[in-house]
């Protein structure tokens, strides 16, 4: 099985493009190409940002050379996600839990250091396809509320077959509230103050691109992890069971750091460290969701 392989091209510009509005492999395509003629870094990573009100949102968009039909079954399966969701930093644990025969997707989320998933932050997804044709696939992950009074949250993927690859669009965004603006201030006041994202805003006196920062900042690079860490996961599938995991966070790690003035965080060693720790964790609490346990019986021991 072929390598995943990136064709990334930073998109500068907003183009009318309604962001995460993705009716078909027609409209994706063509939304890929127009934003392809825009920018002077063909072969790069395209990517839109916009700040609305209070809603922040990204969008990423990429080829892959992975065959598309079986990147079309491996999206409509929630287990799937949470094998590869999880490489996030942020992201402590991902469990896949049935409501009313619907699957659920929650997502643990905290700091960059370990944190059990009790620990933790939990948003609770609710798992949809969309959108499942021959040419054309849509998934969206929903969650009506988030921390610190944040909500609707949403994932979506969209794919479709191209020049042989599969066109990959990312979408990422949630609404935020008094309370997290004031953490994110203060992040972007203190931790975060350096931190930039993908888009270019402008040109320096030297003629060298500025780079986004602030809130826009912070979505792009999480859209971007997410974006990176499909593509891990589709570059190890024919790593045997035993050390796929830990090929996968490898790879993860890798793609990362060719981004390394966005995405850089952790050394190596220490991100491989906590990713271990909390995939047995995530394992082990899936298991115990299989056995009839419920969700929020599970952490009792984490304290």
């Amino acid at each position: 099985m072929k390598k995943p392989r990136q064709y990334l091209v930073i998109g500068m510009l907003y183009l009318g493009v309604i962001h995460g509005v993705v009716a078909d492999g027609p409209d994706l395509v063509h939304t890929y190409q127009t934003l392809i003629k825009q920018q002077p870094l063909a072969g790069k990573l395209a990517m839109l940002s916009a700040t609305r009100d209070d809603r922040l949102s990204a969008d990423v968009y990429g080829l892959i050379d992975f065959p598309f039909s079986e990147l079309r079954q491996i999206l409509q399966q929630p287990l799937q996600w949470c094998e590869f969701m999880t490489l996030n930093l942020n992201i402590k644990t991902c469990l896949v839990e049935r409501n009313k025969d619907k699957p659920v997707v929650v997502l643990y989320v905290g700091r960059k250091y370990y944190q059990p998933p009790g620990d933790s932050e939990q948003i609770r997804y609710r798992f949809d396809v969309v959108e499942d044709k021959d040419d054309f696939l849509g998934v969206e992950l929903f969650a009506a509320s988030g921390p610190m009074g944040t909500g609707d949250y949403r994932i979506k993927l969209a794919i479709t077959p191209y020049d042989r690859q599969t066109l990959l669009h990312v979408h990422s965004a949630y609404t935020t509230s008094f309370f997290s603006r004031l953490g994110t201030n203060a992040y972007l006041a203190t931790l975060g103050r350096d931190k930039v994202g993908f888009s270019i805003t402008g040109l320096d006196k030297q003629s060298a691109p500025i780079l986004v920062t602030g809130v826009k900042g912070i979505i792009e690079r999480n859209a971007v992890r997410y974006y990176l860490a499909l593509t891990a996961a589709l570059d190890t599938l024919s790593v045997p069971d035993a050390g796929r995991r830990e090929q996968r966070s490898r790879r993860w790690y890798d793609l990362t750091m060719q981004f390394k003035k966005q995405l850089y965080e952790l050394d190596r060693d220490e991100y491989l460290s906590i990713k271990r720790r909390e995939y047995a964790n995530q394992q082990k609490y899936q298991r115990q969701l299989a056995k009839g346990v419920h969700i929020n019986d599970l952490f009792v021991d984490d304290f």
